[in-house]
């Protein structure tokens, strides 16, 4: 049902990442950041601004349009990119993969490069702790969340903000001057953007980002990757075609075992360890398909979802804070 679970048990990954390493070694040869995320940033920059340009000599009804068939696709393959600088997987040092995390940024509009990645570590650290993970619904919006298929629909509609609402009590990223930086870079790029394209460009690309989250079939990977569709389960991936498009970000499970293997070895992984990843846990086929259950659907909802410790939203569970295997992760604590 549309409501949370409570569970004793830590997060299952550390002990998968472990067993998987001992069945299948050479995942160890899967691990490290790849070359190919820069250029490809870059590139999908680019080609995000080609379209906002095309779509400022048309008329203002083409920016939502274009911005539901082409940005958001584009748009989530950018914030892939941010995921994926992260765990610093775009190259060698820290610095290199923020550079590359601002870069990917600039047509997002928002500044949330260096917030997403402080954010994202603390869910992968405190998977289900109601107080430390962003990714859980806070209490403020359990009421609109469990009014049935409205209900469900406007929380969807409204997502984006109580995705903000729910970073408010957290801690705050230590990184000041790249959080400056982020924040002074995408001010005078929107600026400049305004005055050389227009509004209508300024349209498509605020759509485009808004459209990842909300009231598009693909923003049905914010449901996949942790809403429970199977008793126990507490992360599911998404093995349809549009990970092609989408740097294989659907691959979540794979990714929370093993977060130092690169978008484009996760399909590799899940063949190493197909006996667990086909054979034991449930997967999705299609986001579309995933999108429309889960407002017809009374057993889905955003409360759909497993928490260790207090729902209410304390945290009792030490466990949660224990971070992955380090060879699972490249990502540093501290």
């Amino acid at each position: 049902m549309n409501e949370l679970r409570r569970v004793e048990h830590p997060d299952p990954h550390r002990a998968r990442t472990r067993e998987l390493l001992r069945a299948h070694p050479e995942i160890k040869g899967l691990l490290g950041p790849t070359g190919w995320t820069p250029p490809l940033a870059v590139a999908l920059v680019l080609g995000h601004l080609g379209v906002a340009a095309a779509v400022s000599l048309a008329p203002w009804w083409v920016a939502p349009i274009a911005a539901f068939v082409i940005g958001a696709l584009l748009s989530q393959a950018l914030y892939a990119v941010l995921h994926e600088c992260t765990h610093q997987l775009a190259g060698r040092g820290r610095t290199l993969n923020r550079v590359v995390s601002l870069v990917a940024n600039l047509p997002l509009l928002a500044p949330i490069a260096i917030s997403y990645a402080h954010f994202h570590l603390m869910h992968h650290r405190h998977q289900g702790d109601p107080a430390r993970d962003p990714d859980l619904p806070a209490p403020r919006e359990r009421a609109l969340a469990s009014a049935g298929p409205l209900g469900k629909l406007a929380w969807h509609a409204t997502f984006p903000v109580w995705q903000l609402l729910r970073t408010g009590g957290m801690p705050t990223p230590k990184a000041r001057g790249w959080l400056a930086l982020n924040g002074v870079v995408q001010v005078a790029f929107v600026a400049a953007l305004a005055w050389s394209l227009g509004p209508s460009a300024i349209l498509y690309l605020a759509l485009s980002l808004y459209f990842t989250m909300a009231m598009h079939p693909i923003a049905a990977r914010l449901f996949q990757e942790h809403h429970v569709v199977a008793e126990g389960q507490e992360t599911y991936s998404y093995y349809g075609w549009l990970n092609a498009l989408s740097l294989n970000i659907g691959y979540h499970v794979e990714h929370h075992d093993f977060p130092a293997v690169a978008w484009h070895r996760l399909p590799a992984l899940r063949r190493l360890a197909k006996e667990r990843y086909d054979g034991e846990l449930v997967s999705h086929a299609s986001w579309a398909r995933l999108w429309l259950r889960f407002f017809t659907d009374a057993r889905l909802g955003p409360l759909a979802r497993i928490v260790r410790g207090d729902p209410a939203g304390r945290s009792t569970s030490a466990e949660s804070a224990a971070p992955n295997d380090r060879l699972a992760s490249s990502v540093p604590l501290r």
